[in-house]
């Protein structure tokens, strides 16, 4: 079961964990828990909401956790994800990179982590700093089909929004088959 968890440690090509990185996490202290609300706070206090839509459009899903962190810009909850799941990594916690289709729309997405702490799988919505202690009642799979599980989102194949939207419209055909 241990190396099963220590999987959930490694760095992708998107989540490179970088000197930069470790400098950020050098300052987390404490449990595994206060880290995950450090990162939490730090993210909040470091990464603003990229308002161009266009510029959106274009960079998302394109960038490393580095140059997201460097640029201080997002485009959402994707590139939140991937600052959470490598910091958290970074400090020693097992983090999966988790992204999810509208139940509803069969549109939008949402992506979140489970992180492994105190022996057991939570979720984690960095976009809204919410911890789920038991990830299957959360509101994300209660309103999302899982798209992916994987260590960013490069490594479950989504690398620009035109891959999100590919990926979305084949999960939905596939859904439309079941029903």
């Amino acid at each position: 079961m241990e190396s099963k968890i220590d999987y959930w440690l490694k760095e992708g090509k998107q989540s490179k964990i970088t000197p930069s990185i470790r400098k950020i996490v050098e300052s987390f202290k404490g449990s595994d828990l206060e880290k995950v609300f450090q990162i939490l706070k730090w993210i909040n206090k470091n990464l603003r909401h990229c308002k161009n839509q266009k510029m959106v459009e274009k960079i998302f899903a394109t960038r490393t956790a580095d140059e997201l962190i460097k640029s201080k810009k997002h485009t959402g909850c994707h590139d939140v994800n991937l600052v959470f799941v490598v910091l958290a990594r970074a400090s020693g916690i097992p983090t999966k990179y988790l992204a999810g289709l509208g139940k509803e729309t069969m549109k939008g997405g949402h992506c979140v982590s489970e992180i492994f702490i105190n022996g057991r799988w939570s979720l984690v919505d960095s976009s809204v700093y919410k911890i789920e202690i038991f990830p299957e009642f959360s509101e994300f799979f209660n309103k999302f089909y899982v798209m992916g599980i994987g260590i960013d989102s490069w490594d479950i194949n989504i690398r620009t929004l035109k891959d999100w939207y590919k990926r979305a419209k084949e999960i939905s055909e596939q859904i439309r088959k079941i029903k």
